[in-house]
């Protein structure tokens, strides 16, 4: 699990294109956390 230290709270995302993959982004949008069979970056 990840975690993180700054005061910006994390929310999740879940990628439509890839079942189960959950990505984290901290407040200013930048991802954090990717976990699932297919990781991938979102540009």
């Amino acid at each position: 699990m990840y975690n993180c230290n700054t005061a910006n709270q994390l929310t999740s995302r879940i990628d439509n294109n890839t079942l189960t993959h959950t990505y984290q982004y901290d407040a200013n949008g930048n991802q954090t956390q990717s976990t699932g069979n297919n990781a991938r970056i979102i540009e």
